[in-house]
């Protein structure tokens, strides 16, 4: 146990400072376990503080200490430097003894008397300790206090540690940073967003990975909605697009928005989306298709009808899925959903059901609202509603099938004749709903189910064909007005609501039988692409097929730093709210003019379709009055003596219908022009740059 003698918190003592200056300071704790203590004083009107081992303390003040700890202090500590001794000097000078006449004002207020001057010879050595014991004893004790400061010299002071401490800490940090700056020598810099892209290799090397396989049982499902990432492309590797998309799961994905705070902190708001199916970019057709389309085939041979679409935004790879491999010069059909779906139907049709069903299919595209028969050299259909309601697709063809050869060479002839064009994603994008049905009919003909595969064309975004011709942006728009009616056709569906807006746009209309019945189904295959280029188009797709099935992401297990962006958003949001709303406002001027344009543009459909049909009626009946004109004209001229009076109520007839005709087609293409007129003035609105901005 250390001996603090008269030190105590508050007394004051001399200290040495580093640098040898000697001052005042207050004592302010004591620590016995290390035997030291804690001081402060007061310095350039800064309080300073440090600890002292009491050693130190010793040797500047031994009057705090009693005769005996004050002697061995002096002893251990001013032996051979000419240090006093209760006054008198302990000098090796010729034997003679001073008597020093000192006195010392200590910071503990003791003050030493003066010793009278004796002889050399006349001071005993008890006279010199009073309080001393023998030389044994002396000889013991000293002993004794050696083996003590030998044991407190080996225990480190808590400065010592702490310094330890800071060491081992700053290698630590050096090796840290030394092992991130290896990792960073692997990442390719050259990416635009390569700090993005190692904070989503950072995440996602946090995230345990469940990804689905063939061992997942298939549940019976009315409305299945899955989410396909297609792998990277060498368009977006040659721009240095960085994956964005992670499926950690069997049913999640994980959208990765690269943002930056208002101090321009970079961080990843990391989005949910949850499904019945998530397939990541390693699938294959055969997985996506056991999942997808393979649960609805059982369904058609049990009287149902069934629907499978693929949906996303163009260049995502739905033609791919449902189709097969038309990229290259050797088109490959049996890989796509169309064919391995035909494979299990012809399986059951020679199995099971052998000689009591015969295999049907058409194959027909929807484009701009109007339907086109692909297996019958792209003749233009009319769909219409019969007596019983039921619609009806006139002059489609019905190719029988025999086997999946037959299948495979319906798709490829149906599919090099599909209407295609060039968008700013996809140099060769589907622009029509490419519509291949199976139908199932028994002896008599009469149909027993049926199961409707859909290649949808791109879905597309109205500020992105605002700025395109006059083609593009009426395609745009029919895209998006059959995109959304099918949307509340599927949602209805889900619902089992009484009514179903199915006359909501012609694809919808084909479908219908797709949406009514107990038996229908339908799955919902969404296609998004990885880069983070097109991240606003696979936001898109994903919101769109969670309205479809709205499942919620409870069940998942994502770090985020909700509570953190919060904090961060209310401190530097003080002053901005003008701003945001003004944006918002901005913003909100752009949405009604695109709806004016979405409303514009679907008007010009129905204008046009009148005015095509009174063209043609013109021209059929020009025909019919034609050969009313020569009649009455060789009449005339044959018969000398001819009825002037009907000759010419006769010719006046014709002229009036012949006229009314013009007439009501003159009208028409009148409201036509206005019509374009107006789609050009609203789609140069919207390109300019100041109406943006305001």
């Amino acid at each position: 146990m250390a001996d603090f003698g008269s030190i105590r918190e508050g007394v004051t003592i001399n200290i040495q400072r580093s640098d040898g200056r000697v001052h005042q300071a207050v004592v302010t704790q004591l620590h016995p376990g290390s035997s030291s203590v804690s001081v402060e004083w007061t310095e350039r009107n800064e309080t300073k503080g440090k600890e002292i081992e009491l050693e130190a303390i010793y040797a500047l003040n031994s009057a705090l200490f009693g005769p005996k700890n004050s002697r061995v202090a002096a002893a251990a500590g001013n032996a051979n430097n000419g240090a006093t001794i209760n006054g008198y000097s302990n000098a090796p000078a010729n034997g003679n003894r001073r008597p020093v006449h000192r006195q010392t004002q200590g910071p503990g207020t003791v003050l030493q008397q003066q010793v009278p001057q004796t002889s050399r010879n006349t001071m005993a050595p008890s006279e010199i300790y009073p309080n001393s014991d023998s030389m044994d004893d002396r000889r013991n004790k000293k002993s004794n206090n050696n083996n003590n400061n030998n044991d407190e010299m080996r225990r480190k002071s808590n400065v010592v540690k702490e310094i330890e401490k800071i060491k081992k800490n700053r290698e630590q940090r050096r090796a840290n940073q030394e092992e991130k700056r290896q990792k960073l020598n692997e990442i390719d810099t050259s990416v635009p967003a390569w700090e993005f892209a190692n904070m989503i290799t950072e995440f996602r090397a946090s995230l345990d990975f469940n990804r689905l396989t063939n061992s997942e049982p298939v549940h019976d499902m009315r409305i299945c909605v899955c989410v396909r990432k297609r792998p990277i492309n060498k368009k977006e590797i040659s721009k240095k697009d960085i994956d964005v998309i992670t499926m950690p799961n069997k049913d999640m994905c994980l959208v990765h928005l690269p943002k930056c705070k208002v101090d321009l902190t970079k961080y990843l708001d990391n989005q949910k989306f949850r499904f019945d199916f998530a397939f990541d970019e390693s699938t294959s057709n055969d997985l996506v298709y056991r999942y997808t389309a393979q649960p609805l085939v059982n369904n058609i041979f049990q009287g149902g009808n069934a629907m499978c679409f693929a949906y996303g935004q163009t260049g995502s790879g739905k033609t791919f899925t449902m189709g097969g491999d038309f990229s290259q010069k050797n088109v490959d059909c049996s890989k796509g959903i169309y064919a391995l779906t035909a494979r299990d139907v012809f399986k059951q049709v020679n199995g099971k059901f052998k000689g009591q069903l015969e295999v049907f299919c058409t194959f027909f595209e929807i484009y701009c609202g109007k339907v086109y028969d692909l297996l019958n050299n792209k003749k233009k259909l009319r769909v219409l509603e019969d007596h019983k309601n039921q619609v009806q697709v006139v002059d489609l063809r019905e190719q029988i099938l025999t086997s999946v050869e037959d299948v495979l060479s319906c798709i490829q002839y149906g599919m090099n004749i599909r209407t295609s064009g060039t968008t700013s994603a996809n140099a060769h994008s589907s622009r029509s709903h490419a519509v291949f049905q199976i139908i199932l009919r028994n002896k008599t003909k009469k149909e027993h189910g049926k199961i409707s595969l859909i290649d949808l064309a791109g879905s597309e975004r109205g500020k992105d064909t605002s700025s395109s011709d006059r083609i593009t942006r009426m395609e745009g728009a029919e895209i998006n007005k059959s995109l959304l009616a099918l949307k509340e056709c599927i949602r209805a569906l889900g619902r089992r609501d009484a009514h179903v807006p199915f006359r909501g746009s012609t694809l919808t209309k084909v479908l219908r039988d797709s949406f009514i019945g107990e038996h229908s189904k339908v799955c919902m295959i969404a296609m998004i692409s990885p880069g983070n280029s097109d991240v606003e188009h696979t936001l898109n797709t994903l919101r769109y097929a969670d309205r479809v099935k709205e499942l919620g992401t409870d069940e998942v297990n994502v770090k985020e730093n909700t509570e953190e962006e919060e904090e961060y958003r209310m401190k530097y949001s003080d002053g901005n709210e003008e701003d945001e709303e003004e944006e918002y406002d901005g913003e909100d001027d752009v949405s009604h003019a695109m709806n004016d344009l979405q409303e514009t543009l679907a008007e010009l459909q129905d204008m046009e379709e009148q005015v095509l049909e009174s063209h043609g009626d013109l021209i059929r009946d020009n025909h019919k009055w034609t050969n009313e004109y020569e009649r009455i004209y060789e009449e005339t001229i044959k018969v000398v003596d001819y009825d002037r009076e009907e000759y010419a109520t006769r010719l006046d007839n014709v002229i009036n219908h012949n006229m009314n005709m013009l007439i009501n087609l003159q009208k028409k293409l009148a409201i036509f022009k206005e019509g374009l007129l107006k789609e050009e003035k609203i789609s140069k609105t919207i390109q300019n740059p100041k109406f943006r901005k305001n």
